[in-house]
């Protein structure tokens, strides 16, 4: 969907699906939560990269409930989505209209995978965690976004070079 004028325009970007997610090891005296817990808390935020690019980072930490409290944390580099030179050439984003971020609080009770609406913000239509599993856990995440809205804006030198033709 695009609203059009001379200079700006808002757009939507369809954003995929991010690959699994799996924080490190960072404490605890073994790797298995055992059914207890985890408590587990992932944040996804979308930024600006530059005047041209947009990029999320998923943020997640595991935490056992009870006995060693084995502990899993770690984030993402910066993963871009967007770029919009490639689609407009001439413009650059002037700002995110969608929200820009969405998190999730659970405790894993089960030795599934759960799928889970966020706790806040809309940026995130769910996540995939699976915390606790049989043997060794190494928790992991994978979101799915909701599409997001922004507004370009032409750059003052392609402005001026169009209307001077």
């Amino acid at each position: 969907m695009e609203t059009e004028s001379p200079l700006s325009k808002e757009i939507t970007i369809s954003v995929p699906d991010s690959e699994r997610f799996y924080p490190p090891f960072v404490a605890g005296r073994d790797q298995e939560f055992a059914g207890r817990g985890p408590f587990i808390t992932v944040l996804v935020t979308l930024r600006k990269l530059g005047t041209s690019q947009l990029g999320y980072q998923i943020s997640m930490d595991a935490l056992e409930t009870h006995e060693d409290f084995t502990f899993f944390q770690g984030q993402t580099g910066v993963q871009p989505i967007y770029n919009v030179t490639r689609e407009h050439p001439g413009y650059f984003i002037a700002t995110i209209l969608s929200d820009t971020a969405s998190g999730v609080r659970l405790l894993d009770t089960d030795q599934h995978p759960d799928t889970v609406p966020p706790s806040y913000g809309t940026l995130v239509k769910e996540f995939i965690i699976e915390g606790d599993r049989k043997g060794d856990d190494q928790p992991w995440v994978r979101v799915i976004f909701n599409p997001v809205r922004i507004r370009i804006v032409e750059s003052p030198h392609c402005f001026l070079q169009r209307i001077q033709k």
